[in-house]
C-alpha cells in the first residue's frame, strides 16, 4: 500500500496500514478506556498496558512498595488500595475516561509508529 506523506511516497504493507488505521480510529473515537480496548486492533491494547507498566503504573510495583509499609497486609488489601488510586497512578479501568495524552509517547510522536518509520524499518531488514 502506498500514500503521499509530506510530499513523499510512503510504502507499507496492507497489514501495517490497517493496524495504524485501526489505532487512529480508536484514538479519535473512544470516550473510555473500555471503548478504546474494544475498538483497537488485536494485541495493541496489551502493548499499551505493557508501556504503562514499564512507566510504573502496574500493580506489582505498587504492591512491592506497599508491602514494605504494611508487612501484615494482604495482597487483596493492597489491590483494593491500588484500585482507589487516581487514574494516572494505576492502570486504566474500563470506565476511566480516555485521553490519548495518557499513553506514554503519544504526545511526543513516539507511539504509534508513523508510516514513514514502518517503511524504513521494513526496508532495513
Amino acid at each position: 500500500m502506498y500514500g503521499c506523506v509530506d510530499n513523499g511516497l510512503v510504502f507499507i504493507s496492507v497489514t501495517q496500514a490497517e493496524r495504524l488505521a485501526g489505532i487512529y480510529a480508536a484514538l479519535g473515537s473512544a470516550r473510555t478506556w473500555g471503548e478504546f480496548r474494544k475498538i483497537l486492533p488485536n494485541r495493541v491494547y496489551s502493548e499499551i498496558i505493557n508501556i504503562l507498566i514499564e512507566n510504573g503504573r502496574g500493580f506489582d510495583e505498587f504492591y512491592s512498595d506497599w508491602i514494605d509499609e504494611h508487612p501484615e497486609g494482604t495482597r487483596e488489601e493492597a489491590f483494593r488500595e491500588y484500585q482507589g488510586l487516581p487514574f494516572r497512578e494505576r492502570l486504566p479501568d474500563e470506565r476511566d475516561p480516555f485521553d490519548s495524552a495518557d499513553i506514554p509517547g503519544f504526545c511526543d510522536g513516539d507511539w504509534p509508529d508513523w508510516p514513514q518509520q514502518e517503511m524504513l524499518n521494513r526496508y532495513r531488514q
